[in-house]
């Protein structure tokens, strides 16, 4: 019996040893991965589920321990107990494994979004900071989808936050991944500190400055500063509607880029008028959509233009060398500077309707060429000015109606990248000023105009 009780004894305090080494492991995963809340969240006596399952977790090595002693003592009965009680308390550690995976597992459908719609939608900061092995986050207050600090009606990635918290503070977030979570089943669970439930079919966006998707889905994302909105849906992107596939949208905005579209690269190789032309046409082409479609941002974009394009204008090449989102074109990149320029002018708007006093009228745009007397050079350089600045607005334009889901994309892409588009657009700009009108205004009006000639057929239908 010595030797019996001995092995046994061994193995009971094996288990015990075991366990508190995984239990140790957990929570030092817990603090590397998901922070200093969540850990404090585990080791909480309110968390009773948890506190139980630490229980169980040691509960087979206690029932050794017992078996020992009754061999020991040789007590029949105890013996016999223990034996009961072992497959008892290994089931329910068994069953305790199964369902905590089954748990982890389909209570949410995760998907990645490039815009979604969060409108009146209540939503919370969470802002990390990295200290060596463990990082820190500073959680706001829910943000009431009827208060004052409001995020944008539609956000896409890319797009450069500007608000403030519920204290006040100010911040600039760029959101480089979206992440979007469907509930399969009710949620009642707490995380980091906090508590979350959900119904089925109820979604989470959370919305990441981190551009490397792998290190979110690592379980690395309750490290990373992100902002989450409830109830939050995705954009319906116009290759899902019923008359586009993704496929023709792909290939045609591969036709476009070809023809029209500016990428970071070509951006930087532009001269330096050429440049301060098509930034300027950028920003004229997502006026005149706010402006024609009475967009409730339009008087905060327009704020923020009067207040700093010239510090936009300043800072675009060295923006764009330093942080050009070079695998899209440049309104991307342009987002993200005008966010960062003017975050004040976006987030307050304004009591009255501002006039948009810097925008590039025909005036302006021909000023920007320096003085030539060779008439004949002078001319060709001033052509170069207008088509970069046709390119802007173009580009401009087709960034904001791919985020606002224009029905008639794939056609717009395809009547601009058709052969001569930009030539008829071009002779449509000069016909439309020997009309002499709107001469006080963005010359992306007479763009539009110059659009017309060239989309008829889009125009018919």
């Amino acid at each position: 019996m010595t030797i019996l009780t001995k092995i046994v004894r061994i193995l009971g305090w094996t288990w015990i040893v075991a366990s508190i080494l995984v239990i140790i492991v957990g929570l030092a995963m817990t603090l590397f991965k998901e922070g200093l809340g969540a850990l404090w969240d585990t080791l909480s006596s309110q968390n009773v589920a948890n506190s139980i399952g630490l229980v169980l977790a040691l509960a087979p090595g206690l029932v050794l321990l017992q078996l020992a002693e009754a061999i020991q003592q040789r007590r029949r009965g105890k013996c016999i107990a223990t034996l009961v009680a072992l497959p008892v308390t290994v089931g329910i550690v068994i069953i305790m494994i199964g369902i905590a995976i089954r748990s982890e597992v389909n209570i949410k459908d995760e998907k990645w979004a490039d815009s979604i719609h969060v409108k009146d939608r209540p939503w919370r900061t969470h802002f990390c900071s990295d200290y060596l092995i463990t990082s820190v986050c500073s959680v706001s207050e829910e943000m009431r989808a009827d208060g004052p600090n409001k995020l944008p009606d539609v956000i896409h990635v890319g797009d450069v936050i500007a608000s403030t918290d519920r204290g006040g503070k100010e911040f600039t977030f760029t959101v480089r991944n979206i992440s979007l979570f469907t509930f399969t089943k009710d949620l009642d669970s707490v995380y980091g500190g906090e508590r979350y439930t959900a119904k089925k079919g109820d979604t989470i966006c959370t919305l990441y400055d981190e551009r490397s998707r792998s290190r979110i889905v690592r379980n690395e994302g309750a490290r990373l500063s992100r902002i989450i909105v409830k109830n939050c849906q995705e954009v319906a992107s116009p290759e899902k509607t019923a008359s586009t596939t993704k496929a023709d949208l792909k290939d045609a905005f591969a036709q476009y880029e070809k023809v029209v579209g500016v990428f970071p690269k070509e951006f930087l190789r532009f001269s330096i008028i050429e440049q301060e032309a098509y930034v300027r046409g950028v920003l004229d082409g997502e006026y005149f959509l706010l402006e024609e479609n009475k967009h409730p941002d339009r008087d905060g974009f327009v704020s923020c233009l009067n207040a700093n394009l010239k510090t936009i204008l300043s800072q675009a090449k060295s923006f764009v060398e330093r942080e050009g989102e070079q695998q899209y074109p440049m309104p991307w990149t342009l987002s993200r500077l005008v966010g960062q320029s003017c975050p004040k002018e976006i987030r307050i708007q304004p009591k009255t309707s501002p006039k948009y006093t810097e925008s590039t009228t025909s005036t302006k745009l021909v000023f920007l060429q320096k003085p030539n007397p060779n008439e004949t050079e002078s001319q060709k350089e001033q052509d170069i000015i207008v088509r970069a600045f046709i390119r802007g607005v173009l580009d401009g334009k087709v960034s904001m109606l791919y985020g606002y889901s224009y029905p008639k994309l794939v056609d717009y892409l395809g009547c601009l990248s058709k052969p001569g588009s930009l030539d008829t657009i071009f002779l449509g700009m000069r016909a439309y000023h020997l009309y002499g009108e709107n001469l006080d205004k963005s010359e992306a009006y007479a763009v539009t105009q110059g659009e017309a000639f060239a989309c008829k057929e889009l125009n018919k239908k």
